[in-house]
């Protein structure tokens, strides 16, 4: 696709989204809110669809002490690596190509965070796989995501993942439970035609 390059302010950061590349939006919003509220200071963090890397350099802004965004889009890989370098970033921020968790390498996080897909549609393309969620309820990506934070997450790690509300609230809390964490909503935000919500996710404790 072409066109001209978008542009996204969040506080001193600046963000080039460049065509093709899943702009910025109220779900990216709603989940960066959340992220500052939180303490990253000193955490390995792993941003998953990084997409132009903005929630991933906004922790490394914060002060983590190391971020890996991946997105399976290489457009992205590429935005979000000369967006991190361009706020002077670049040092603690590391993009990597690759669907979900393969890019990383029996490596644990402090803090996983996300903004998965989440329409119910089959993506066509990997910039479509940033919005298409997968048939038939667009939590496809999300129960891979879900399924996978038990062998990413530290002893004492978190993720914090965005959902809508058509996906299916009760399917969630199911799921969490069966791979042994546990999860409450700590963020929520109700536009025109749906509702999304932030689950922060943790082990449960024994």
């Amino acid at each position: 696709m072409s066109g001209p390059n978008r542009l996204f302010k969040l506080g001193r950061l600046r963000f080039r989204v460049p065509p093709g590349v899943y702009p910025p939006a109220e779900d990216t919003e709603l989940l960066a809110e959340v992220l500052l509220g939180e303490e990253v200071s000193g955490l390995r963090v792993l941003d998953v669809g990084t997409g132009c890397g903005i929630l991933g350099i906004l922790a490394s802004a914060r002060g983590a002490a190391m971020v890996v965004g991946v997105d399976v889009n290489p457009s992205a890989v590429a935005a979000a690596r000369e967006n991190a370098e361009a706020a002077g970033l670049d040092g603690s921020f590391e993009a990597r190509l690759g669907d979900l968790f393969s890019p990383i390498r029996d490596e644990k996080f402090d803090l996983v965070i996300s903004n998965p897909p989440y329409l119910a549609e089959e993506p066509r393309d990997v910039e479509s796989a940033a919005w298409a969620g997968g048939l038939p309820r667009g939590r496809a990506f999300l129960d891979r995501l879900l399924r996978g934070l038990p062998e990413v997450l530290s002893p004492a790690g978190r993720a914090l993942i965005l959902q809508s509300v058509r996906n299916g609230i009760r399917e969630t809390i199911e799921e969490i439970a069966s791979i042994g964490l546990t999860g409450r909503i700590v963020g929520r935000r109700a536009l025109r035609f749906e509702e999304l919500v932030v689950w922060e996710i943790t082990w449960r404790a024994p």
